[in-house]
């Protein structure tokens, strides 16, 4: 089993990145194959240029064509873990998100779902600095989708 987590939070060393870290070496002794996805890399925002709504690719050169597709694509599980800010995720791994609009436009647009990763699953672990009884209604909207998007079914969530 191959599973990709996202590192979502622009600090290197916060909670996310230890939740995340606790997470993914669970995870290695049992198995699993894990590769980490670092948001500090170079992901161009979306354009909304519509390449991907007519040829199901974005042909932005960056990060995000050079590895992360690949990697959605090889993953059994996507462990997306995020802080909260103003309660959604943080701008950089928003990019990440919506880029993943080429894989919807290829999903839904297009109709060249991958059917061999149906069985795809998508976790969330979520770390907020406050209490809200909301606090993680709207990320958990947003990995809703996203995980629809990268053809994965939203299996469960950790939040603190």
């Amino acid at each position: 089993m191959i599973i990709t987590g996202i590192q979502g939070s622009p600090r290197n060393k916060g909670n996310t990145n230890f939740l995340l870290s606790l997470f993914m070496n669970e995870c290695k002794s049992l198995g699993a194959t894990t590769r980490i996805i670092e948001i500090n890399q170079s992901i161009i925002p979306c354009k909304e240029c519509g390449a991907c709504e007519n040829k199901g690719f974005c042909p932005t050169d960056d990060y995000m064509s050079k590895e992360v597709y690949g990697l959605f694509r090889d993953a059994d599980a996507v462990v997306l873990a995020t802080p909260v800010f103003f309660y959604n995720t943080p701008a950089q791994l928003k990019s990440l998100i919506d880029r993943s609009q080429a894989l919807w436009a290829r999903k839904y647009r297009l109709k060249l779902d991958e059917p061999c990763k149906n069985h795809r699953k998508g976790f969330l672990l979520s770390v907020g600095a406050t209490k809200g009884k909301n606090l993680f209604d709207g990320i958990n909207l947003t990995a809703k989708y996203f995980f629809d998007a990268i053809s994965a079914n939203f299996h469960g969530e950790l939040t603190y």
